[in-house]
C-alpha cells in the first residue's frame, strides 16, 4: 500500500533533518490511534520495520540548520507491503486529517489523505527513479558504519546482503525466491548525495537505476524499500 500525505506548514522553513520531524509526527499519529501498536513498533530496539517513505518540499535554499521553502507545504509518500500495517497506518493518519502537529517551532497540518495506485510488477526487470536516497551501510573491521556509493566495488554485493537480510526478517516466505535469483542492479546513473541523519552526515545514492529479480522480490522491494534504513525515509523509489 502507498499513501500520499500533504501538509500545510506555518511558514516557509523546515528543520534540516526533515525525516526526523516526520518520524516524530508519525509516532504521534500512531500513538493517538493505538498506543499499544505504536509501542510494539517503536519499542526502543533497532528492529527493521516493513515500510519506507520519501519527502518532497519546494526547496528555495538549504542553510546549516534549516531549509528555506518557496511555499509553506510539503508532501510524503509512505509505502508498505504489509496489508495489516497499511490499514493501521491509514486509520491512524485518517484520524489526523485537519489537525496540527507542533514540532519545536514548526507546525504541520495534514490535508486529506490519498491512497496511491500501486500496480503489481509482473516483469523480471524494471527501470526506476529514487524518491529518497538509497543507503548501503557496511561495517568496517573496527566496527564503524560507512555508507557506500555506487562506484564502490562492494556496492552491489553489499546491497544484495541487505536485501536478503530484510527479506529474512520481514518476509521470510520470499527467502527461497530471493536465494534463487538475488538482485542484479545497474547503477551507472546513480549520483552521490550527502544527507544529515540524526546528527550524522552520510553518503546516499540518488537517480535512475535498473533492477532485475523475480517479480515477487521486485514487488517486495518496491513497497518496502531498497537498501539500509528504509523505515527512516530512505530507499523509496518509483517505477518509470
Amino acid at each position: 500500500m502507498r499513501f500520499q500525505l500533504k501538509f500545510s506548514l506555518n511558514g516557509n522553513r523546515l528543520p534540516i533533518e526533515t525525516r526526523r520531524m516526520f518520524l516524530s509526527y508519525f509516532k504521534y499519529a500512531l500513538s493517538q490511534y493505538d498506543a499499544n501498536y505504536e509501542k510494539t513498533l517503536y519499542d526502543g530496539s533497532a528492529k527493521m520495520k516493513n515500510m519506507t517513505f520519501a519527502m518532497y518540499m519546494p526547496i528555495a535554499d538549504i542553510k546549516v540548520e534549516h531549509i528555506e521553502l518557496r511555499a509553506p507545504k510539503m508532501s510524503v509518500t509512505l509505502s508498505t507491503p504489509d496489508l495489516s500495517m497499511g490499514i493501521m497506518l491509514h486509520n491512524a493518519l485518517l484520524k489526523q486529517e485537519g489537525h496540527t502537529y507542533v514540532y519545536k517551532t514548526y507546525e504541520m497540518t495534514l490535508e486529506p489523505l490519498k491512497i496511491l495506485n500501486t500496480p503489481t510488477i509482473f516483469s523480471q526487470r524494471i527501470r526506476a527513479k529514487t524518491l529518497s536516497p538509497i543507503l548501503v551501510r557496511m561495517k568496517t573491521e573496527d566496527n564503524r558504519d560507512i555508507y557506500l556509493t555506487n562506484n564502490a566495488p562492494e556496492f552491489v554485493q553489499r546491497l544484495n546482503e541487505i536485501v536478503e537480510a530484510r527479506i529474512r526478517i520481514l518476509e521470510p516466505t520470499l527467502l527461497n525466491a530471493y536465494q534463487s535469483t538475488g538482485i542484479i542492479i545497474e547503477t551507472s546513473q546513480l549520483k552521490k548525495v550527502v544527507v544529515k541523519h540524526y546528527g550524522q552526515t552520510i553518503d546516499g545514492n540518488r537517480g535512475i537505476f535498473e533492477i532485475a529479480s523475480s517479480p515477487e522480490i521486485l514487488n517486495f522491494i518496491y513497497q518496502s524499500g531498497l537498501g539500509s534504513r528504509c523505515n527512516f525515509g530512505f530507499g523509496c523509489f518509483e517505477r518509470l
